[in-house]
């Protein structure tokens, strides 16, 4: 029984008709889940016929296991609610979103959508079960965009390459190893401090700090916020991104990463990698708060940090850099006496290998508080 009907859908996954756990955290944590069966054991000749005046003994059966999850069902209503909307009002083809405790790895809510109730899930539509039942945020792979530049500006921060007030000089463009890369403002954003081209979101700026980084500085650094590795979830099917391979990476290509193309991450890698750098040390993702069995003996599940990425003076300058996105070009009117910060990402789609025109993968993902970030949010 699930009451919630379609919150979760893709989280919580679904089991058969005789309660065999088949996707999601009902597949993944089915043994703690499913209980033993009882049995009654009956004394029998070898072919198995009961003997006369038999002894009979009963096996009582154990009851399966509570699990408590890092979900806080406030955030998933809000963010169920959302992501229908932005489906609706957008005509998307999918809308996911997670929300993730940015100082313990906690997922505190995770959804896409469409979505069905899982009290009744279309059994009779397989596609549609298994196309609504897939959970994106963590199996999937898109293209990031700008949203990607916190992790080279964060990188160039953390090795003093740059400052938020060095200017830089945008026409429009780069050229790099012969080939000319456009800033999305193909015109130029002329002069500017690092600061407003975080805003701006510059790619040209962003294109010169994956140079001077260098190929192997920034992948170590990737690799540090744990692009290019599965995070190690608690979930069945986790992708790891795709990356080329650090020896064929040319000057071209590493410029155009810098600025997220030519890399592909999961939903998850880049909440789980903004949450690190946004305060300084990267934990695994996880859903699994604590196990309580039938006689109430309960096992509680720590959050695990993986290691130290950047600087607490990183950490702030780029939580202050997310908060001028927002305040210098945010489209909506935030709550006054909130600070959030946040960063927007465009990436381009493509369809039998070109780029489909018209067609985006649109996202935003944003941190609050600013002065002490405890929840980051990738829609």
């Amino acid at each position: 029984l699930y009451p919630y009907q379609d919150a979760l859908t893709s989280v919580l996954g679904f089991t058969t008709i005789d309660n065999k756990g088949q996707s999601g955290l009902e597949a993944y944590y089915d043994n703690y889940l499913t209980g033993t069966n009882g049995k009654t054991l009956t004394e029998s000749t070898i072919t198995g016929v009961e003997l006369s005046n038999a002894t009979t003994s009963f096996i009582p059966g154990i009851s399966g296991c509570s699990i408590n999850l890092t979900i806080d069902i406030n955030i998933q209503q809000i963010l169920e609610n959302a992501t229908q909307n932005a489906l609706n009002d957008h005509k998307a083809k999918t809308v996911t979103a997670i929300m993730m405790n940015a100082q313990n790895g906690e997922i505190l809510g995770m959804v896409s959508k469409p979505s069905f109730d899982l009290n009744n899930p279309p059994r009779d539509d397989i596609e549609k079960l298994l196309a609504y039942s897939k959970n994106i945020n963590i199996v999937d792979v898109y293209e990031p965009g700008s949203t990607f530049k916190i992790f080279t500006t964060a990188s160039a921060l953390n090795e003093n390459l740059t400052s938020q007030d060095e200017r830089f000089f945008d026409p429009g463009f780069r050229i790099v190893d012969g080939e000319k890369i456009k800033c999305w403002r193909t015109k130029g954003h002329g002069s500017q401090s690092l600061a407003e081209a975080f805003a701006n979101s510059c790619n040209s700026v962003f294109m010169d700090l994956g140079l001077r980084l260098g190929k192997e500085k920034l992948y170590s650094y990737l690799e540090k916020f744990g692009i290019g590795a599965t995070t190690g979830v608690d979930f069945y099917g986790e992708s790891a991104g795709i990356m080329m391979n650090v020896d064929s990476v040319k000057n071209v290509d590493l410029a155009r990463i810098s600025f997220g193309q030519a890399i592909a991450v999961t939903p998850l890698q880049m909440v789980t990698g903004v949450c690190s750098i946004l305060n300084g040390t990267l934990y695994q993702p996880h859903f699994i708060k604590s196990i309580t069995s039938q006689d109430g003996n309960t096992k509680e599940f720590s959050s695990i940090a993986l290691r130290k990425v950047v600087s607490q003076s990183t950490s702030t300058q780029i939580a202050q850099m997310m908060e001028g996105v927002v305040s210098t070009k945010g489209l909506y009117s935030f709550v006054p006496g909130y600070r959030i910060g946040g960063k927007t990402g465009t990436a381009q789609k493509y369809e039998n290998g070109s780029i489909a025109n018209g067609k985006y993968v649109s996202s935003f993902i944003g941190c609050y508080p600013v002065e002490n970030p405890q929840y980051v949010l990738l829609l």
